[in-house]
């Protein structure tokens, strides 16, 4: 059986990103862990608050690392890898960038900061507890590029809000945030 054009596009477009996020897994596996006591960067949210919310979920068994292992992942979130080097706040850097407005760059950059601290603690749990992974995490930030590629930020903001809300209570799963969620397959078409 033959696929029309726009399947094979499509199952291009799957077969990439699929290989782009195990990718981005097994670089993230092999790199090591340094402490964060000292060095937490100014750029990403306070230390304290991570700290409190691993002494939570520790307590309620959704995290078995320890600290500075958990810490190191929250650090990636926000600045990247090596693989994937556009981190949390290199995404908010380039929302609040396309945005022309002062009091719409104040308000991106403020829920966009509410945003990744929400979708960092989740993320940041182990596995088998979390509601939030790494493939959300890389479809949200191919589709805040075309967001703001759009002029379409806010309303933007607006949708991921929603479905990250939706997705702690369980009403939405990993297999609902997918990129056509957000943009259908011409309006990122990149081929």
């Amino acid at each position: 059986m033959y696929l029309n054009y726009h399947s094979q596009k499509t199952v291009v477009r799957l077969v990439r990103d699929l290989l782009f996020i195990l990718m981005i897994i097994s670089v993230i596996a092999g790199c090591t862990t340094t402490s964060t006591l000292n060095n937490w960067p100014k750029s990403l949210p306070n230390r304290s608050i991570f700290v409190d919310k691993f002494t939570q979920q520790k307590s309620s068994g959704t995290i078995s690392s320890t600290l500075e292992p958990h810490l190191v992942w929250i650090k990636r979130f926000y600045l990247g890898s090596i693989l994937y080097p556009l981190g949390w706040n290199r995404m908010t850097q380039i929302m609040t960038d396309s945005v022309d407005q002062e009091v719409d760059k104040t308000k991106l950059k403020r829920r966009m900061y509410k945003l990744g601290l929400n979708i960092c603690i989740e993320w940041a749990q182990d596995n088998r507890f979390r509601n939030i992974d790494s493939s959300m995490i890389a479809v949200w930030g191919n589709a805040l590029r075309t967001a703001a590629e759009q002029n379409e930020q806010l309303a933007f903001v607006d949708k991921i809000e929603t479905d990250v809300d939706a997705l702690l209570v369980k009403q939405l799963t990993a297999k609902d945030i997918v990129r056509e969620r957000y943009y259908p397959v011409e309006d990122y078409d990149d081929f």
